[in-house]
C-alpha cells in the first residue's frame, strides 16, 4: 500500500514538474517571440534601405529559432549552427563584406543624424547586398537569443542587449513599441528564475519597458521648460543677461555690473565676441539646426576641415592667405558668462580650439578661457579683405582658399535662408524696395530704415508671445524693444531679401572705450556689455557682424563697404 501511494505521489510529481517544464518553456519561447519581433521592427525602422520585408525576417527568425528549440539538446547544436552561418559567410565573404559595409554607412548615416558629428562612409559597400548581410546578422541574434534558452547561463541574453543598450544611448535605435518589446523578451530571457519566474524578474521586466517608454520621451526632445531649466543649471549664472534665443517670455534686458569675461589684446579695439549662435527661426525662439539638418553636409566639413577652412576663423584665414591685415594676441577668461561656448571674435586665427568632428560651425566647443591670435581691424577692413581677394585670385593659396569657402558659402545658402512662411509675409509687407535687384549696401539700407520707422529703443519691454509668431508680433504693433528684438527682425529681413543670416548673441566692446585702455591691459566686460546682432555671409570672406541696434549703431556700421555686394 505504501508503495503504491509513493508510485501515485512521484506520478503527480512528475506530471507538475512536466507542466511546469512546459510553461516554462512556452514563456521563453514567448519571450523569444518579443525578443525578435522587437529586433526586426527596430532595425527596419533604423535601416529602412536595407530592402528586408519585416514580416519575412520575422517568420524566417522564429521558425529557426523553433526548429534550434527542438532539435537542440544542448549548447553543441548553436555552436553548430554558429559554425555553419560562419562557413557560409566565408564562402560568400565578397558579398557578405560588401553588404555589411552597405550596413555600416546606414549606420554611419544614422549616428551621424544623431550626433552632428563627421562619419565618413565606407568604401567599397554595394547598397544591392546590404539585404543578404542583413540576413545573417539577424540569424545570428536569434542564435544568440536561442543559446540563453537552451543553456542555464544568460550569456546569450546579455551580449544581445548591450548592442541595444549602446545604440540606445546614441540615439540610433528608435525607442518606441518594438524598442519595448525587445527590452521585454530579453529581459525575461535575461532575468527569468530558476524553475519559473518569480516577482523579481517580473518586476525588473517592468522597469526595463517603463524605461523604454521613459527613453521616447527623451529621444523625442525634452519639454523646452525642462531642457532650458537643465542648460541653465549646467552652463549658466543668474546674472546671464541675453535669453539664449528665447524669444517667447523675453523680459526686459537685466543689466548688471557683473564680471562676466576679461579680454586682454594686445592691440584694443571694437570686438564682438561671439557666443550663442540662433540657426534656425522658428517663430518663438531661435534654435541650432537639428543634427539631421546637418548630417548630408558631412563629408563637405570633413574636405573643409581636411584643408584647414573652418567657418569660426574663416576672415583670420583670409586674411593669413593675403597678408593683409596684422594678427594681435588676444585672451578671453569666462567669469560668469554662460559656460556651453567659448567666446570667440570674428577675426580669430588658427583653428587649434575648434572642434574638427563638428558639422556646420556655428559655435565653439565649451571652456573657461582661451589665448589665441585675431586679425586686427573690423567691418571696413573685412570689406577691403574681400576686395583682395579678388585681386589675387589667380595666386595658388587664395585660389585654393576660395574653392573652400565656395563650398562652406553652398551650405549657408542651403541653410540660412529659412523663413516660416507667416513670418515671411509680415515681413515683405514691411520691406519697401523695387522689384529687381539691389545691392548688400541697398539691403542694409532698406533693414536700418524699417527698424527706424516700426521700432523704438527701450530696454525695459517684455513680452510675452503665447501662440504668436514673435516677428509679426513686433512688427505689426510697432513696439518697443532692445538688441534681441532688433537683432531677430534684422536676420529675418537678411534672409527675406535672399542674404544668408544668423542671429548672434555674445559681448561688445565698442571703438570709444577699447581706446581707454592700452595693449595687454585686461578689460572686463560685464553683462552690461552683453549684446545681440544679426551676422549675415559676405561672399569670399565669411559672417559679417550686422548692427542695426540704434544706441549701436556707429558711422563704421554705416558706411561698412558703400556699392558692395552683388546683386540679390
Amino acid at each position: 500500500m505504501m508503495n503504491e501511494n509513493s508510485a501515485a505521489i512521484r506520478l503527480i510529481l512528475r506530471e507538475e514538474s512536466d507542466s511546469i517544464e512546459r510553461k516554462e518553456r512556452l514563456l521563453l519561447l514567448s519571450a523569444l517571440l518579443c525578443a525578435e519581433a522587437g529586433l526586426v521592427h527596430m532595425l527596419s525602422a533604423a535601416l529602412p534601405g536595407a530592402g528586408v520585408s519585416a514580416a519575412a525576417a520575422l517568420a524566417l527568425l522564429f521558425a529557426l529559432s523553433a526548429a534550434l528549440l527542438l532539435l537542440a539538446k544542448g549548447n553543441r547544436t548553436l555552436l553548430f549552427g554558429c559554425g555553419a552561418l560562419l562557413m557560409a559567410g566565408l564562402f560568400t565573404l565578397p558579398l557578405f563584406r560588401s553588404g555589411l559595409l552597405a550596413l555600416v554607412n546606414g549606420f554611419r548615416s544614422a549616428l551621424c543624424a544623431c550626433t552632428g558629428c563627421i562619419i565618413l562612409p565606407l568604401e567599397g559597400a554595394d547598397e544591392g547586398r546590404s539585404a543578404y548581410a542583413l540576413w545573417v546578422l539577424l540569424a545570428y541574434f536569434a542564435l544568440l537569443l536561442c543559446a540563453s534558452v537552451l543553456g542555464s547561463g544568460r550569456l546569450g541574453a546579455a551580449l544581445s542587449l548591450l548592442p541595444f543598450l549602446l545604440f540606445w544611448a546614441v540615439g540610433f535605435v528608435p525607442v518606441d513599441g518594438g524598442a519595448a518589446l525587445y527590452l521585454f523578451g530579453v529581459g525575461t530571457l535575461l532575468l527569468r528564475g530558476r524553475g519559473g519566474r518569480n516577482a523579481v524578474a517580473a518586476l525588473l521586466c517592468l522597469l526595463l519597458c517603463l524605461s523604454a517608454a521613459f527613453g521616447l520621451q527623451v529621444q523625442s526632445g525634452l519639454p523646452d521648460s525642462l531642457r532650458i531649466a537643465l542648460h541653465a543649471l549646467r552652463y549658466d549664472s543668474e546674472t546671464n543677461a541675453m535669453p539664449e534665443g528665447d524669444l517667447s517670455t523675453l523680459g526686459s534686458f537685466r543689466k548688471s555690473d557683473t564680471p562676466a569675461l576679461t579680454v586682454t589684446m594686445e592691440t584694443p579695439q571694437k570686438l564682438y565676441l561671439r557666443g550663442f549662435t540662433g540657426e534656425s527661426y522658428t517663430g518663438q525662439s531661435w534654435e541650432p539646426l537639428t543634427n539631421a539638418e546637418k548630417a548630408p553636409w558631412s563629408e563637405s566639413f570633413y574636405a573643409l576641415h581636411e584643408s584647414g577652412y573652418y567657418a569660426l576663423s574663416a576672415i583670420g584665414t583670409a586674411a593669413e592667405v593675403t597678408d593683409s591685415l596684422r594678427p594681435a594676441e588676444i585672451s578671453v577668461t569666462n567669469e560668469s558668462a554662460c559656460s556651453a561656448r567659448l567666446y570667440l571674435p570674428y577675426g580669430l586665427m588658427g583653428n587649434g580650439l575648434l572642434d574638427a568632428s563638428a558639422i556646420g560651425d556655428s559655435t565653439a566647443p565649451p571652456g573657461k578661457s582661451w589665448s589665441g591670435k585675431m586679425s586686427s581691424g573690423s567691418v571696413p577692413d573685412w570689406f577691403t579683405l574681400r576686395a583682395s581677394l579678388s585681386v589675387m585670385s589667380s595666386d595658388p593659396g587664395v585660389s585654393a582658399y576660395l574653392r573652400r569657402e565656395q563650398l562652406y558659402r553652398s551650405f549657408a545658402e542651403s541653410e540660412y535662408l529659412r523663413v516660416p512662411e507667416e513670418t515671411a509675409a509680415v515681413l515683405a509687407e514691411a520691406i519697401d524696395l523695387p522689384e529687381g535687384g539691389y545691392t548688400l549696401s541697398e539691403i542694409k539700407d532698406c533693414i536700418l530704415t524699417v527698424l527706424k520707422d516700426r521700432m523704438c529703443y527701450d530696454e525695459s519691454e517684455s513680452l510675452r508671445l503665447g501662440e504668436q509668431d514673435f516677428a509679426a508680433c513686433v512688427l505689426e504693433n510697432e513696439m518697443a524693444g532692445y538688441s534681441v528684438h532688433y537683432a531677430t527682425l534684422a536676420a529675418l529681413m537678411l534672409r527675406t531679401l535672399g542674404v544668408p543670416a544668423r542671429y548672434v548673441e555674445g559681448y561688445y566692446l565698442s571703438a570709444e572705450e577699447a581706446a581707454q585702455y592700452t595693449g595687454g591691459e585686461p578689460v572686463t566686460l560685464t553683462e552690461n556689455h552683453a549684446h545681440a546682432w544679426a551676422e549675415y555671409y559676405l561672399d569670399g570672406v565669411g559672417w559679417i557682424p550686422f548692427e542695426t541696434t540704434p544706441p549701436y549703431i556707429d558711422e563704421e556700421e554705416l558706411n561698412a563697404g558703400p556699392g558692395t555686394g552683388e546683386e540679390r
